[in-house]
């Protein structure tokens, strides 16, 4: 297949979101593997398949597709600015996703350790509470999964001719049961859903494989690490050279 045109369409999981500013996402080292290809690059915090769909309907004809999901669980942004003023952490102003439980130890002085576990039991327990109330959920409705995956597969196919679909999960450890048992959901079904389509114009990479690995990941255990943009670039490169 001759590829010109390639077109990304992802969440704040396909950019260098939390890294240095000379950290490159996967997109751009795949873009400096390819120089020749025009790599389009279209990105937006906490996107859903519906998000996807509007974008893809708004978008030219492109020789390859590259849309990147997340199964996303993220925390009330009002809630998050009011963590924010009550514990002093900088990055959950801006990130709905840093109330996550630590991925490391304590370190420093006891009163240091106290404090942390206190906020670790705190954030634990709200998270119950605002499940029970509905609250603590993901995004996407699981009722409509797969008329959403649908549609954004229908409108994939007037715009290009083929199509990388990057299935990623947060990291798994040190989350909730509820958490995990959402997230496995959602995969579950997803992975029964590629299964059924059509795998010649949809290659599907799911990165369930790295979701237990802290290396992959930055602190709040949702965007890649540069380790892991550096695996997921690697992934998509063998896709593209596949179809060359």
């Amino acid at each position: 297949m001759k590829i010109e045109q390639i077109t990304l369409i992802g969440g704040s999981a396909s950019t260098n979101h939390g890294l240095p500013p000379d950290i490159k996402p996967w997109v751009d080292i795949v873009q400096d593997k390819f120089p020749d290809f025009k790599i389009s690059k279209l990105s937006q915090v906490g996107l859903t398949f519906v998000n996807a769909a509007s974008e893809l309907s708004e978008i030219p004809p492109a020789d390859l597709l590259i849309l990147q999901f997340a199964i996303s669980v993220g925390w009330p942004r009002p809630l998050v600015r009011t963590w924010f003023r009550v514990a002093g952490e900088g990055e959950s102003a801006y990130n709905p996703y840093w109330l996550q439980q630590p991925r490391q130890r304590y370190g420093g002085t006891i009163i240091h350790k106290l404090k942390r576990n206190l906020l670790f039991r705190a954030r634990n327990g709200l998270k119950y509470l605002l499940f029970l109330l509905g609250l603590y959920k993901a995004k996407t409705s699981y009722r409509e999964l797969e008329d959403q995956i649908d549609l954004v597969l229908k409108l994939a196919k007037k715009k290009a001719n083929q199509v990388i679909w990057i299935q990623q999960n947060p990291l798994q450890t040190h989350r909730i049961a509820v958490e995990r048992s959402i997230y496995k959901k959602y995969i579950k079904r997803i992975k029964s859903k590629m299964d059924k389509v059509d795998r010649e114009f949809v290659k599907f990479i799911n990165l369930e494989d790295i979701a237990k690995n802290h290396d992959f990941y930055i602190y709040d255990g949702v965007h890649l690490s540069e380790k892991g943009h550096l695996h997921l670039a690697d992934l998509v490169t063998k896709e593209i050279e596949a179809m060359l």
